[in-house]
């Protein structure tokens, strides 16, 4: 588009934006706000989290009724950026699934005004523009910003943290931005600290020791309190044992690089190649002429460090590829000014480029729309809600749960145990049928086959409402 008619209908390419935001975060094949995504284990612990705070004003979760699990650095993969403001909302609005998902309707279009502002800083509006059109068009960006997890308060604090470093040179508070994206989400953005060094000593050679320094004083004060807030007792060897001891082996299956050569498939699947295709873009445009501005050439810096260190997570996990989210969206936010300086080179017209990124919109919109495979789940509480009619019930009643996170969430903490593998070998909770018979629960909730079939001896097998199956303990 021409830049004066970009200038003119600024506001009307905004209303567009802005219409385009609206229409796909609600959007779901099920008609359910609540069923698509489907309600998953990571955002049960968000929610379980949340509601911990509220009842007993612990960040962790709930094992047994008013217990917290204490290894909470291992079941808070989603941090406090993300669950201290939800219990806030709770307290308000109730405990609940949609109140929790409406709530992620505030962090995607934070996310959305903070990458506009981010790359109009950068670079120019209609970059601006194009790089937040194409992301609010991205199937992955609503699979996982609309779920209760720390990706949106992660991306939201990771785009603040270079823009304050990048732009307006606030070293301290970049580093405290970047010490919440952290803690937001750890496995997504642990690597901004190295990225932000490597960025810094880069652009600022002999010059990069004082930046640095304010950074790293800015994050370690909030790396501070995300241990303080998790540890029970954080002086203790006893209690940092367990989490020194998840993070040595946080999940059970092999990574993509154990997994060769069964694993090469993954590097030749859409996702893979689309980020390999946009790297390609992006790599060819900025390695070349014309020169870059400093704060630009920061932020490029950043932004390839932070691609390169996160491609290594991505491997060494067993391919999930929610773990290239944040790799994914700056890519697509740097399209539009690569293929510009691309342009500079070529013969190829700006209203070529412009045409050719609004049918990759309408690419990605139809794919999001109709062919991104997101899981839906109609009535994905419909479990938790019977199972509170039957505590309303049975006011002494208790309920235990054998990996069941995302029904557990949802019952209060005072009517609850719940014993489930986190990762690895470690484990939170006690298993119901360890506990002594007086404290047993007096019912069971599991969907492990193998964990229901040793239950016979002590619990009888009950059909509830609409076909919902428990354990009620033998009289």
């Amino acid at each position: 588009m021409p830049d004066s008619l970009i200038t003119k209908h600024r506001s009307a390419l905004l209303l567009i934006l802005y219409l385009v935001v609206l229409f796909n975060i609600f959007w779901s094949p099920t008609g359910s706000f609540v069923g698509t995504p489907k309600y998953w284990w990571d955002e049960s612990f968000a929610i379980e989290t949340a509601r911990t705070i509220l009842e007993i004003g612990r960040i962790d979760v709930t094992v047994a009724p008013n217990t917290p699990s204490n290894i909470a650095v291992a079941l808070n993969a989603n941090g406090f950026p993300l669950t201290l403001p939800l219990a806030g909302i709770f307290s308000i609005f109730g405990i609940s699934l949609l109140v929790a998902r409406v709530y992620m309707i505030f962090w995607i279009i934070g996310v959305l005004v903070m990458l506009f502002y981010t790359i109009k800083n950068f670079f120019d509006w209609e970059s601006a523009w194009w790089g937040t059109l194409l992301v609010a068009t991205f199937a992955p960006f609503y699979a996982n910003g609309k779920t209760v997890t720390g990706d949106m308060p992660g991306i939201f604090f990771f785009l603040l943290g270079i823009l304050l470093v990048g732009i307006q040179k606030k070293y301290t508070l970049g580093g405290v931005a970047f010490g919440l994206a952290f803690a937001a989400k750890t496995s997504l953005f642990h690597m901004v600290f190295p990225a932000i060094a490597i960025a810094l000593v880069i652009t600022e050679r002999y010059g990069a020791w004082k930046p640095l320094i304010r950074v790293t004083l800015g994050s370690s004060v909030v790396v501070a309190a995300w241990l303080l807030l998790l540890l029970p007792h954080p002086y203790s060897l006893a209690n940092l044992s367990p989490a020194i001891e998840f993070y040595k082996h946080p999940i059970s299956k092999a990574s993509v690089l154990q997994a060769l050569p069964e694993s090469l498939s993954i590097f030749f699947s859409t996702t893979i190649l689309y980020v390999i295709l946009l790297t390609v873009i992006t790599i060819a445009a900025f390695l070349r002429k014309p020169a870059l501005s400093k704060e630009t050439r920061i932020f490029l810096a950043f932004i390839a460090s932070y691609i390169l260190l996160q491609s290594i997570v991505f491997v060494r996990s067993p391919g999930w590829y929610r773990y290239l989210l944040g790799v994914e969206m700056v890519l697509l936010t740097l399209l539009f000014p690569a293929l510009m300086r691309l342009r500079s080179r070529t013969e190829v017209s700006k209203k070529t480029i412009a045409l050719g990124l609004t049918v990759l919109v309408a690419f990605q919109s139809g794919h999001y729309l109709f062919f991104s495979n997101i899981f839906s789940r109609q009535n994905p509480t419909q479990v938790s809600n019977i199972l509170n009619e039957l505590l309303v019930k049975e006011p002494g009643s208790t309920i235990g749960f054998i990996d069941a996170p995302t029904e557990a969430a949802l019952i209060p903490g005072n009517r609850k145990y719940h014993y489930l593998r986190v990762g690895g070998g470690t484990y939170a909770g006690v298993h119901p049928l360890t506990l002594p018979p007086a404290l047993q629960p007096t019912y069971i909730y599991t969907t492990n086959a193998k964990a229901a079939a040793s239950l016979t001896e002590s619990y009888e097998r009950i059909t509830a409402t609409d076909g919902v199956t428990l354990y009620r303990k033998k009289q």
